[in-house]
């Protein structure tokens, strides 16, 4: 029985060491993405003949409500989601825009926060931090919750990497959907983070 217990307890600190790896991955994935902004819907070739970058530059902040004396943006690339070109009548790719610092994709994502409706071309604009596939997926998870706060007016988004947020009377951690739901109709007046997936 020696060999196999020690057998296991070799595997056991492997998978530990593979688990806080793949974490430190991750957050490595999260820190180079974090002057990445992600533009949903902006029509194709709304941009013509000039470039991607130039377009953004000069048009997102009038998009945004930017003040006229903002500081140029200074974007470094923006591009179309590497996939096919869509359809006629099909949603646009989104546009994975890279500013050169932080502070600018801060202030153009808290802007169109602020504004919420951001039209161009017709279509409603969506801004979103360009986060990894885990963190979308943990954010996922809460699907259901968020729905449910939304029709109460009560969704406040999430903290950074998948803490949702509502507006409380009072602070509760919780870490099972059913508890978050008990919770949730108790939702009365300011904002609390109510469970952590990180």
């Amino acid at each position: 029985m020696g060999p196999l217990i020690d057998h296991s307890s070799r595997l056991a600190a492997v998978e530990k060491a593979v688990e806080r790896l793949l974490l430190k991955v991750d957050d490595l994935e999260n820190r180079s993405r974090r002057r990445n902004l992600k533009i949903i819907n902006l029509p194709e070739v709304t941009e013509g003949t000039t470039s991607l970058v130039d377009f953004l530059q000069s048009t997102l902040p009038a998009l945004d409500g930017l003040s006229s004396n903002f500081p140029s943006l200074e974007i470094e690339r923006a591009h179309r989601a590497l996939a096919a070109v869509p359809d006629p009548g099909k949603p646009p790719r989104s546009v994975l825009v890279r500013f050169l610092r932080f502070s600018k994709r801060e202030a153009v994502l808290r802007a169109a926060l602020k504004k919420r409706d951001i039209r161009h071309g017709g279509s409603q604009l969506r801004f979103y931090p360009d986060l990894s596939s885990e963190v979308l997926r943990k954010r996922r998870e809460f699907d259901a919750v968020g729905r449910a706060q939304a029709r109460l007016n009560k969704y406040r988004g999430f903290a950074y990497p998948a803490r949702l947020r509502c507006l409380h009377e009072g602070f509760r951690p919780c870490n099972q959907e059913e508890e978050i739901f008990d919770f949730f109709k108790e939702a009365r007046s300011r904002p609390v983070v109510i469970n952590d997936k990180s």
